[in-house]
């Protein structure tokens, strides 16, 4: 590995990107396929800890008694609400930044399968 990151520096130093550009080209679409195959996890991990949070955020409020448990309880369910509308908003709309601010750039981007 560190004779390949050594020879693709004296390929750039020399000049001759073409190789760099290529191998730049394979990493890309080796990350590409990696999250291709892991994304259907990662939504599925991320939909149990929603669940299970969800779930411990029912029981505070169920078991709430006093008025200040119950604005505690009130407080984690904005959390959670303002939290997943974070997390999607961040999920829908950096995939079309990172498009648009490639557009500008002039280069294209491979999308996921």
């Amino acid at each position: 590995m560190k004779m390949k990151l050594f020879s693709m520096q004296m390929l750039a130093a020399a000049g001759d990107t073409g190789a760099l550009e290529n191998n730049l080209t394979d990493f890309g679409s080796q990350l590409n396929a990696l999250i291709g195959v892991i994304w259907p996890w990662l939504i599925g991990v991320g939909l149990a800890l929603v669940a299970l949070w969800g779930a411990f955020i029912g029981i505070k409020v169920i078991k709430a008694k006093k008025a200040e448990e119950k604005q505690e309880a009130k407080a984690y369910i904005k959390q959670l609400i303002l939290g997943i509308a974070v997390v999607f908003i961040i999920a829908a709309g950096l995939p079309l930044i990172i498009s648009g601010m490639a557009t500008w750039a002039g280069t294209s981007i491979v999308k996921f399968n």
